[in-house]
């Protein structure tokens, strides 16, 4: 090559390099520099909210669906998202990482549809950014997966009575209650249903395929926590039982 091609093409090198030094510092997505899982409060702590971080993996306990910013539930109203945590009984929402749920991952992972998936474990994958606002969040997931078998809460909730369920309202306990049918599933939309026993009644919210199937004058075992709903006291279950 002669010596006056060859400037030219140091040159023509040289500028693109020039252009590309200019423009770097703007890109705004980061590589992650492993795939290997971490722990929410690691992905928490990694969190930036000018910044997208992908192929991030991560693994905890699912713990509630996300509903705002500040705010999640251990009811869904949907299968769009599912919040975790480090360990199966967290309540503080800055300990969560929001994982957005595609149709394509809703069938299997999705609170509403899986109330039982409540406190297991999973192991997802995916760009970790702001997400219900300036939430930690993991967006655009290629892949999730269960891990192991832990299942629903480290330690079994305490039992009460239908009045002692209805007196803990606002007070965020999980309990177990157990009682008769009296109300047919759907009587008042979904598939609540009205269970009663020697102390009380109290409405039953449930989205359960379990729900679906009782009947008037079945006897179940039911654990949940109780909420206030336009004025009234209702049980949310997160499982149900035959007895």
């Amino acid at each position: 090559m002669k010596k006056y091609e060859c400037n030219v093409v140091t040159k023509i090198a040289l500028s693109f390099l020039l252009v590309i030094s200019m423009i770097s510092p703007y890109f705004t997505v980061v590589k992650a520099e492993t795939t290997e899982a971490i722990g929410v409060g690691e992905a928490v702590n990694q969190f930036d909210p000018t910044a997208v971080k992908s192929n991030v993996t991560v693994e905890g306990y699912i713990v509630g669906f996300a509903k705002s910013e500040t705010s999640y539930s251990v009811i869904a109203d949907s299968d769009t998202n599912i919040a975790i945590a480090d360990t199966p009984d967290e309540t503080d929402v800055t300990k969560m990482l929001y994982i957005q749920l595609p149709s394509s991952y809703r069938a299997n992972f999705g609170l509403f549809t899986n109330p039982s998936n409540l406190g297991k474990k999973v192991r997802i994958t995916g760009s970790l950014e702001k997400y219900f606002g300036n939430h930690a969040g993991l967006k655009s997931p290629t892949s999730m997966e269960f891990v192991g078998d832990d299942t629903t809460e480290p330690n079994p909730p305490e039992t009460a009575t239908i009045a002692e369920a209805r007196a803990a309202v606002g007070t965020d306990r999980t309990v177990q209650i157990q009682g008769t049918v009296t109300t047919l599933p759907g009587s008042w939309g979904g598939k609540a249903f009205y269970v009663q026993d020697e102390t009380a009644g109290v409405y039953v919210f449930s989205s359960s395929a379990e729900a679906g199937s009782l009947a008037v004058g079945d006897i179940v075992s039911i654990t949940g926590k109780t909420s206030l709903y336009s004025g009234e006291v209702q049980f949310n279950s997160l499982k149900i039982e035959r007895i």
